[in-house]
């Protein structure tokens, strides 16, 4: 039976009453870290270098950010919500930054050797936070620190290891380690090490994707992960062409928003005996929307084609929600 996971990518909050009590996330608490479910196991908690604000909201970083945050001047505040973030890449919301993420996800299936799990899924072994706690302007490039950066970041790190209990503190950055270093280079008898950026040039080098690797097999706690959610492409096929009128299933080459139906589409995974997607198109108002369900990491995504945008249950229209409640029967079915 196919599981749907609504709530498996998000942050667990175990930690957040201390965590909001964090000098630098009374004043930002959208900069808390993501914490996976399978983290209280784990105890890896890995440091990006930081997040960065779009080129419109560059002159909103200014040396007032340390001591005061208000988010409606700001045109896209979700670029540094660390939690917004990554649960993005959980759910398949991905851009090619997201090899932050990806990138040590497949380290650790490789390292574990973990079969049928899903990038996703490895990830929740993981808390994950940037150093820098101020965002850098400049998309894809690295921050230019000041004194009071790196003292916020060093202050802000030891602060989150007191409350978190890392095991193993790994630098996905060697600007970072750097920084840290220079600034003290102490974390109260917790192990830490550094590697090169996943989204860099030298992470397929020793120093990088080999590194973490030989790290992380020295983990001693593993949890037991969720399987990917495989789906037979010919069952769930047979079962979603039986479905009674106003569906229909879409050829691949076929038109998928037709007025007063719904078109049901199964797209197939590399291995041509698997599925690797099921979406449900449909007008609402003539207001184009798919539903999807992403087998492997048992992810629901709502999307709105005209505007171009995930919609949120909440947000939908009756009619929608109805729509969404048959598609999870559906689902449970296979």
């Amino acid at each position: 039976m196919a599981q749907i996971f609504e709530k498996e990518w998000e942050s667990i909050v175990d930690y957040d009453e201390q965590l909001k009590n964090v000098s630098h996330y009374r004043v930002h608490p959208e900069m808390m870290p993501f914490i996976g479910r399978n983290y209280p196991k784990t105890r890896i908690l890995i440091l990006g270098e930081s997040h960065y604000v779009c080129p419109e909201d560059r002159e909103m970083i200014s040396d007032e950010w340390y001591e005061a945050w208000d988010n409606n001047g700001f045109k896209s505040p979700k670029h540094f919500d660390t939690r917004h973030v990554v649960n993005n890449f959980l759910r398949e919301r991905r851009s090619k930054a997201h090899s932050m993420f990806r990138n040590p996800a497949k380290a650790l299936i490789e390292a574990w050797e973990l079969e049928n799990v899903s990038d996703s899924e490895a990830f929740t072994a993981f808390s994950f936070m940037n150093y820098f706690q101020r965002p850098a302007v400049n998309e894809g490039k690295s921050i230019q620190a000041s004194s009071k950066d790196k003292k916020r970041a060093y202050d802000t790190l030891r602060a989150v290891a007191d409350i978190t209990k890392p095991q193993k503190v790994i630098f996905l950055s060697k600007k970072a380690f750097d920084a840290f270093l220079e600034s003290g280079g102490e974390l109260d008898g917790i192990g830490f090490e550094w590697t090169y950026h996943p989204t860099s040039k030298y992470w397929n080098y020793s120093e990088g994707k080999e590194k973490i690797e030989r790290m992380l097999r020295e983990t001693p706690n593993r949890p037991n992960f969720c399987r990917d959610g495989a789906i037979d492409y010919g069952t769930a096929n047979d079962i979603l062409s039986k479905k009674e009128k106003p569906y229909f299933m879409i050829g691949k080459k076929g038109k998928r928003f037709w007025e007063n139906w719904i078109g049901i589409k199964v797209y197939e995974s590399k291995e041509s005996s698997r599925v690797s997607e099921i979406v449900w198109y449909y007008l609402d108002e003539k207001r184009r929307i798919g539903v999807g369900y992403i087998v492997k990491t048992r992810v629901l995504w709502i999307w709105d084609y005209d505007r171009r945008e995930y919609l949120l249950e909440k947000d939908l229209s009756d009619y929608s929600r109805q729509i969404l409640k048959e598609f999870k029967e559906t689902i449970e079915t296979l």
